[in-house]
């Protein structure tokens, strides 16, 4: 695999090699086996800790070594995933729906919510819930908003209530 294609330098993926090879290594040991100083071992291993690929074992010396390739993995793609969706501006279809999405009705007019009121009324439990908007937003626009979330769109609004 061209080590272009992988969101990591060459040095770090012969790090990545050498540890997967080794139980666990300190940085003199890798900078002995990769011939490079103690100080660029650190600079390439905070890369791959941060990537979830390795892991810190020990106080001191500190020693690193290779996390289970299919936690690895994971890790790497998660992070990858996750870096995407925040470059393309776009959340990942799996958090854009919630587990338990909102079932919402919007009447508009006060005879549709007294025929929906009449029907679903006696087929209630255990509570009724109404969200009554009395700062003036017209019904279409609470519409546009709820088909918005439910296209993945997140809102952030501020309402000032003024007495």
């Amino acid at each position: 695999m061209n080590s272009k294609q992988v969101a990591l330098s060459p040095q770090s993926l012969t790090l990545l090699k050498l540890l997967s090879k080794e139980k666990s290594l300190t940085a003199q040991q890798i900078a002995h086996k990769l011939t490079i100083f103690p100080q660029a071992v650190y600079r390439l291993t905070q890369k791959l800790e941060t990537s979830g690929l390795i892991q810190q074992t020990g106080k001191y010396p500190v020693q690193f070594q290779a996390k289970n390739p299919d936690q690895a993995i994971n890790n790497f793609l998660l992070l990858q995933k996750n870096w995407l969706s925040r470059h393309l501006g776009k959340r990942h279809s799996s958090a854009a729906t919630p587990p338990n999405p909102l079932d919402i009705s919007f009447l508009l007019g006060k005879q549709a919510l007294l025929d929906q009121f009449i029907k679903d009324a006696p087929l209630a439990q255990k509570v009724i819930k109404f969200i009554i908007v009395g700062i003036g937003i017209p019904p279409e626009v609470i519409y546009a908003q709820k088909q918005a979330l439910d296209r993945g769109v997140a809102f952030r609004i501020l309402v000032q209530y003024v007495t």
